[in-house]
């Protein structure tokens, strides 16, 4: 639920998440707890194999100290299966930049457990790569391109 996206998405993903938040005030369960109808947001109009992002690249832009995993796992409860094409990057601290490639091109780059320590990657990524952060789980679109926004962004997931 949180990924990066082309900057050419900013206006259609801002108009996606107020749909997003509408909906779910919408359609809250009786006694606040989960909804009664799901909300499925439409993929980008503009796809980040647009920026023809290789992973030598991403390597590049995020620096070193991101650890390349030997796998990447996808699942529920106790079924797990191998990501074909799946890359993941992770910091020790824990948060991971991971997603799919094709013909060596990223199709896909998400982002988990985004903390204070990934501030400076992502602002690369922005800067390098013309892109945005959607977070849809807390209705927010970032410019990744500016430091203040990524810092904003980061500190809101701790409050």
């Amino acid at each position: 639920m949180i990924a990066l996206e082309p900057e050419e998405n900013r206006s259609e993903r801002t108009r996606r998440v107020e749909e997003a938040r509408a909906h779910g005030e919408a359609h809250r369960a009786p006694g606040g707890v989960g909804w009664t109808e799901l909300h499925v947001v439409p993929p980008p109009p503009v796809r980040i194999a647009i920026r023809k992002l290789t992973l030598d690249a991403l390597c590049d832009v995020i620096g070193p100290s991101w650890r390349r995993a030997a796998k990447l796992v996808t699942g529920y409860s106790t079924h797990r299966e191998d990501v074909v094409a799946g890359y993941a990057f992770v910091l020790d601290e824990g948060p991971a930049i991971y997603g799919r490639t094709s013909d060596l091109i990223i199709t896909q780059i998400n982002v988990i457990d985004a903390a204070g320590s990934a501030a400076s990657a992502l602002h690369r990524l922005g800067a390098r790569f013309h892109l945005v952060l959607c977070d849809l789980w807390s209705d927010q679109i970032v410019e990744l391109a500016s430091p203040q926004a990524v810092a904003g962004y980061l500190a809101s997931l701790d409050e």
